[in-house]
């Protein structure tokens, strides 16, 4: 026996935001297509807006390459490949009868072709299934076998849990159909785990009990932040908030009050609160308006809205959030035009994508809301400078962030106007790129490292040519560059040194997110037992191990919570000292750390 949770994700492009929440590792994906249509026919009535180039239309073996992309970058795993997914075919009633088994077979054999060099293909399992929808068709019995069978050769197939656990389980469970409650509290939850015959004993295990369901995708659950206190036992409303947010234009139309601010919301991703309240104070979302300090605070961890940055002489708190998903329009064509002059000076281009070249335009979205957070928005005849793949921030010292996203590769750099010192700051560049490093290592839980290349500062924006890895950079000091017409040569010094810190820019024994990432890279299997010589308890590891899809991603969150809890204790002596203490051999990490990441 085995209880399972079905999710049924919208294929939309407008819902795309909200899929992250729901993928898990321990599931089985079923990727359903129409089978009456040819598998390079293009899907013309959803508008995609994946990047700087603006509206795609997409054919249906590129939606299925996307998903498999989405479902290996969020749910892959090192260990044991990823999850499986079952090819399913629907609308088989619309196929000719007589040529229906050879249609079907051309249709997959078409779809697996288009896959059959990419990594993702892994995931696939061999059976495919076509199902007609006008009858009681056999095949959807064969497709329940299948995914019993496909579940249970999952290496979570039969992992004993606490009896304990399925207990509370059980209790949540009886909340949750009743439809009473859909936020509980923490308080509430030990209230319900002490009726219990068998209660869970410590806080230690009832906050791995959290995590464990919140990786399984039944609950939302963040224990690091001022969401902690309180549990969303029902994530799909949590989504049905938001998408009634981006899906009410007939609703906004008809209200003569509130239909700029939505036509406002649907060109520019300005989300005012006066359209917020319009929208959650209709009867049919009234739920949502009883919680709606609450509901924004959660969308706002998701990365589905963010609150702007003010400038630091500006003390009004803004009443609007920005919506990067709602982006339609690309940026133009002037705006990235780069050329340095007398009064201004621009660095290198830092390139982040991972390994297969794929990011889902939802972990560049979700950057762009961090930094939002973060940073104020340029203006431009008092109109932010954000949009489709593209924003611009203001830096402190007269220095410019350009954020850019082409062809699943993120571009970075900075811009100083000076008619005096017109060199970017170094230290800023550098934290900078810590601060993107840490949003997109920590957050988004990619199962690929990121992977850094550097690009010339007169390179074009709209191209992934001419892009230098570590690697090849660290071979000699000097490297041809074809980004112009006429080649021309590059001190690869010149790409690299805006975005490390030097020894003057952080205290000599400090440890920067930088070497905590770089260090983390080269531990190795000894990391929990390092964990504990550095004082973090097994519970603490514990959930850092649910959280992390690589081995690499728990050591470095392990290292950043030792540096969280310890403050200014947390040198690289003392690291040094604890691996040496474990039997790790120091020198020959710190030495692999040393090369730029």
């Amino acid at each position: 026996m085995a209880d399972v949770s079905i999710w049924d994700f919208a294929g939309q492009y407008v819902f795309y935001a909200t899929h992250q929440v729901f993928l898990s590792k321990r599931a089985v994906y079923l990727l359903v297509t129409d089978i009456s249509k040819h598998v390079e026919d293009t899907v013309k009535d959803d508008d995609c807006f994946l990047d700087s180039k603006g509206v795609k239309h997409w054919k249906i073996s590129e939606f299925v390459d996307f998903w498999l992309n989405s479902i290996h970058e969020f749910c892959g795993s090192s260990d044991d490949g990823g999850p499986p997914v079952l090819l399913v075919g629907t609308f088989a009633d619309k196929i000719k009868q007589e040529s229906k088994q050879e249609t079907i077979d051309d249709f997959f054999y078409t779809l697996r072709s288009s896959l059959v060099d990419k990594v993702t293909s892994n995931h696939l399992i061999e059976e495919d299934f076509a199902i007609d929808n006008t009858v009681k068709d056999g095949n959807i019995d064969l497709l329940k076998q299948q995914i019993v069978k496909t579940a249970s050769t999952q290496s979570y197939w039969g992992e004993l849990i606490p009896a304990k656990w399925i207990t509370l389980e059980n209790s949540i469970s009886s909340l949750k159909n009743k439809g009473s409650k859909v936020i509980l509290h923490k308080d509430m939850l030990r209230r319900l785990n002490n009726t219990l015959p068998v209660p869970i004993e410590t806080d230690d295990e009832l906050e791995l009990f959290l995590r464990f369901h919140h990786e399984s995708g039944t609950i939302l659950y963040y224990s690091d932040d001022k969401l902690s206190d309180t549990i969303v036992l029902d994530p799909q409303w949590l989504i049905d908030a938001f998408k009634s947010l981006i899906t009410a234009k007939m609703f906004c139309c008809r209200k003569p009050n509130i239909f700029k601010k939505w036509i406002q919301f649907d060109q520019t991703a300005i989300l005012t609160r006066e359209l917020i309240d319009a929208i959650w104070e209709q009867k049919e979302n009234s739920a949502f308006y009883e919680l709606k300090d609450l509901l924004l605070n959660y969308l706002e961890k998701l990365g589905f809205i963010a609150k702007p940055q003010q400038l630091s002489d500006v003390t009004d708190e803004t009443d609007y959030y920005f919506a990067p998903c709602v982006l339609k329009h690309p940026p133009p064509d002037d705006l990235l035009i780069q050329q340095d002059n007398t009064d201004n000076r621009s660095t290198s281009k830092l390139c982040l994508t991972t390994e297969l070249r794929f990011l889902p335009t939802a972990v560049f979205n979700k950057l762009l809301a961090a930094c939002i957070n973060k940073w104020p928005l340029s203006k431009s005849n008092s109109k932010h400078l954000i949009f489709c793949g593209c924003a611009v921030f203001d830096l402190e010292g007269n220095h410019t962030l350009y954020l850019y996203f082409f062809d699943h590769v993120i571009q970075i750099w900075i811009t100083k106007f000076s008619t005096q010192n017109k060199e970017p700051s170094k230290r800023l560049c550098s934290q900078v790129y810590a601060f993107v490093l840490d949003s997109l290592s920590n957050s988004l839980h990619l199962s690929d490292h990121l992977k850094v290349f550097f690009k010339c500062r007169s390179s074009q924006h709209n191209s992934i040519e001419d892009m230098f890895s570590e690697g090849e950079l660290s071979k000699d000091k000097e490297i041809v560059c074809n980004c112009r017409t006429k080649k021309h040569v590059l001190q690869t010094n010149e790409l690299t040194s805006y975005w490390h810190c030097t020894e003057e820019d952080v205290p000599e024994e400090m440890l920067t997110d930088k070497d905590i990432h770089r260090i983390a890279q080269n531990i190795g299997k000894e990391y929990e037992t390092l964990a504990l010589e550095l004082g973090l308890s097994q519970a603490e590891m514990d959930h850092i191990n649910l959280d992390s899809n690589t081995a690499v991603d728990r050591i470095r969150r392990m290292l950043l919570r030792w540096r969280d809890k310890m403050k200014g204790e947390a040198t690289l002596y003392t690291l040094t000292e604890a691996m040496k203490a474990v039997g790790i051999d120091s020198s020959t990490v710190l030495e692999s750390a040393k090369s730029p990441l």
